[in-house]
């Protein structure tokens, strides 16, 4: 029966775990995306006429999407790096075998406090 319960909590770890990594490589194929398009743009449209077009370029919608796309890639990766680093500092605290898994609750918790972050930064 102990074997059990310790192979569910691993489990719903393990699963808390691959959710935050998944965002963490949703966050880096945003950015991915941006670096991607802003060589593309550089290469195709500017060549070597950035200087002469920056102004253009830096008022254009294409720049203010790109920029949009890499604000919410950067916060994807920085809210889940957190969300992890702190649901592993609970089980540290709590101890290597823990004596009860992280609820529902507990989960929602750390969510609605990462996303409060990543909030306040947006707003800021």
């Amino acid at each position: 029966k102990i074997l059990s319960q310790f192979s569910l909590k691993a489990s719903a770890e393990a699963l808390n775990n691959d959710v935050l990594i998944l965002l963490i490589h949703l966050g880096d194929l945003l950015v991915g995306i941006y670096l991607l398009g802003i060589a593309i743009i550089d290469t195709v449209v500017y060549r070597s006429n950035y200087c002469w077009e920056q102004i253009k370029w830096l008022s254009s919608h294409t720049c203010n999407y790109l920029g949009i796309l890499s604000t919410i890639g950067y916060q994807f990766s920085l809210g889940s790096v957190t969300a992890l680093s702190l649901t592993r500092v609970f089980r540290i605290r709590k101890g290597i075998v823990c004596k009860e898994d992280i609820s529902k609750n507990t989960a929602v918790s750390i969510t609605i406090k990462t996303l409060s972050i990543l909030a306040v930064s947006f707003a800021g």
